[in-house]
């Protein structure tokens, strides 16, 4: 459920506002960080918006004084995109796969997907903005550990080492995607969505992130909570994410 707070409620006169959109920073520490932009006065008004993978940032900027609003609204948006940089991955109604599709077309990029415990959720995401066969090769929906080795040719040693939900398989499902399907970019997920399947050492909720180009992998661990759609939806997202950091 999305959960909304406001800080101040001034509306008069000129009125122009901004919308923000974050990934992986908590509602609590963006708040304190904008505390002092509240604090500007009574023209200002922010408000957090939060949902399962992130937080919008609304600001609202009011004035009857000719000219106040423009100049407000300008400084307000430099600061609060030097305090969150990357982690503000658009503006407005933009969403992460729009964002996206603009960044991987821009540079001329292409991305395939190997998916596990998203089961084609992030493939469904990317798909759902016209246009994104321009750059998306297409996905694979490994699930098995058998699918991973004879599809994405994952060394069957890394498995029996490390596990199918692992850092090093994140690296080799990412390797074999972007291999298999000839794309400049490769992005893997690999987790235990739940209810079941966890363990002491590897728990539900535990996901690792795989993202590759030009042969070179690196991974990411995370950890999410809530049940069963609630992880395919954060690790979807968060894996589009990385892919879009890749590019930026």
């Amino acid at each position: 459920m999305e959960e909304e707070k406001k800080t101040g409620d001034y509306r008069t006169g000129i009125e122009e506002k901004r919308v923000f959109r974050t990934i992986g920073l908590k509602e609590e520490r963006i708040k304190n960080s904008l505390s002092d932009i509240v604090k500007w006065g009574k023209a200002v008004s922010i408000e957090t918006i939060s949902n399962l993978f992130g937080v919008d940032i609304k600001v609202i900027v009011s004035s009857e004084k000719e000219g106040v609003v423009p100049s407000l609204i300008k400084s307000i948006e430099s600061s609060i995109k030097k305090r969150f940089g990357d982690n503000i991955y658009g503006v407005e109604n933009e969403s992460l796969e729009e964002i996206v599709m603009y960044l991987f077309s821009l540079r001329k990029k292409t991305l395939a997907v190997a998916e596990s415990c998203t089961g084609g959720l992030i493939s469904h995401l990317l798909t759902s903005i016209p246009g994104s066969s321009e750059y998306y090769k297409g996905g694979i929906v490994a699930y098995s550990n058998e699918a991973k080795i004879d599809i994405l040719g994952l060394p069957e040693g890394i498995i029996r080492r490390c596990g199918a939900v692992s850092a090093d398989t994140a690296k080799e499902m990412a390797i074999g995607v972007a291999r298999a399907l000839k794309a400049d970019v490769g992005l893997s997920v690999t987790g235990i969505a739940g209810p079941g399947g966890g363990t002491e050492e590897k728990p539900v909720g535990l996901v690792y992130m795989g993202v590759a180009s030009e042969g070179k992998p690196e991974a990411k661990r995370f950890f999410f909570l809530g049940t069963r759609e609630d992880i395919k939806e954060q690790s979807a997202y968060f894996a589009l994410d990385m892919a879009r950091r890749k590019v930026l």
